[in-house]
């Protein structure tokens, strides 16, 4: 009799392969503030020191250590509020960020203009982009979110915040909202004032940190800081209303972009209420 012969073994089910996860973007490079204290101080070594007692009162980060020049406190000399946004939009700081450019850059006369330009079309690039770009007006909601104690209260915290809600978008966008008007300005919009940025530090090359730290140019990215936000907070209010309407909405994706609208908001109050050190 014969031996019936056994089944063959099946093999296990292949493992589907994850989905390839999608390239984290650049930050966008919010103005944090300058780093240092408000109020009277003077610097000892790698200390700043109450101006009226002598008091260690502020131990810098290692690179403003390194980069800070010694500061001596003027009688007269008051903290100076970092200026808000004028109605003159992007452009309201461009002659004094020029001048600082070219007291902290030397340059090539037969480069320097060319330098210059190229800076010039970026910031253009972003004006376009920001004055482009549609969304729901988020003013109203300003207050509220600045007094949620979750939010931070320092620029650095608060830009922090900004870049982590965005990465939250990235990771909840579906198909539907990469399609959307939204989602490219949003893109757009992080694009442009990233290429800003990385066009003024690269061509101020060695030159770039004692740049950045002029009170001109701060001022200045300030201002571009505090409008790409308020225009991104409109942008996502109007993208989560559009997947709130939407018969199959993707809720965690609207939550997402509700927080990203509130965490730039928050910035944007935070950014123009902070007061900075008078150098």
């Amino acid at each position: 009799m014969a031996t019936p012969s056994a089944e063959p073994e099946q093999a296990p089910a292949a493992t589907p392969a994850p989905a390839p996860s999608s390239p984290r973007r650049p930050e966008l490079p919010l103005w944090t503030g300058n780093g240092l204290p408000d109020g009277k101080w003077e610097r000892h070594g790698n200390a700043l020191h109450d101006y009226f007692d002598d008091r260690p009162t502020w131990r810098l980060k290692p690179d403003q250590a390194a980069q800070q020049p010694p500061v001596h406190p003027q009688p007269a000399a008051a903290p100076t509020r970092a200026e808000a946004p004028s109605d003159a939009g992007l452009w309201a700081g461009v002659d004094e960020v020029r001048e600082a450019w070219q007291e902290h850059v030397p340059a090539d006369p037969s480069t320097a203009e060319d330098a210059w330009q190229a800076i010039l079309r970026e910031l253009r690039t972003l004006d376009q982009a920001l004055q482009a770009a549609g969304g729901s007006p988020a003013g109203p909601a300003r207050p509220a979110a600045a007094a949620e104690p979750a939010h931070p209260t320092d620029p650095e915290k608060a830009a922090g915040a900004v870049n982590t809600a965005l990465d939250t978008v990235d990771q909840h966008a579906a198909a539907g909202l990469r399609d959307s008007p939204e989602w490219q300005q949003l893109q757009t919009i992080r694009g442009a004032a990233r290429n800003l940025w990385d066009t003024l530090k690269g061509r101020a090359g060695e030159y770039w940190h004692s740049f950045r730290e002029d009170v001109r140019f701060e001022t200045f990215w300030k201002t571009v800081s505090i409008r790409a936000c308020e225009k991104i907070a409109e942008i996502a209010i109007s993208a989560a209303d559009r997947i709130h309407r939407s018969t199959a909405g993707d809720l965690p994706t609207a939550d997402a972009l509700l927080a990203l609208s509130n965490t730039s908001l928050a910035y944007s109050t935070t950014a123009r209420e902070s007061v900075a050190p008078a150098l």
